[in-house]
């Protein structure tokens, strides 16, 4: 960002070319200073070299196991959706202090 140059992939097609086909290309990637505020350099997006390394593995992993590529994925992803806004719904009815972020 600024005068940094950066590439932005945008679609299923070209994030698994490049997460999963050229992996080992974009392993090495210079720290962006928003990344490192917000994420502090963890999580599969924010990550590199060998710790990218890993959860790049471990994502793929825990992904085929969820049933990257089929149907189900979708099904699983919408049982957990509605487990989240009943969650909220039951919380709607006590007052809240959101303190608390969803992170990696």
């Amino acid at each position: 960002m600024g005068t940094e140059s950066f590439v932005i992939i945008n679609g299923l097609r070209m994030l698994r070319e490049v997460l999963v086909n050229q992996g080992e290309n974009f392993l090495d990637r210079p720290e962006m200073h928003l990344s490192q505020e917000i994420f502090s350099n963890r999580g599969l997006l924010s990550s590199n070299g060998h710790l990218w390394k890993q959860q790049r593995r471990f994502t793929l992993s825990t992904l085929r196991n969820f049933g990257l590529g089929k149907r189900s994925l979708e099904e699983r992803i919408q049982e957990e959706c509605r487990y989240l806004v009943d969650a909220f719904g039951e919380e709607q009815a006590h007052e809240h202090e959101n303190n608390t972020s969803f992170d990696n």
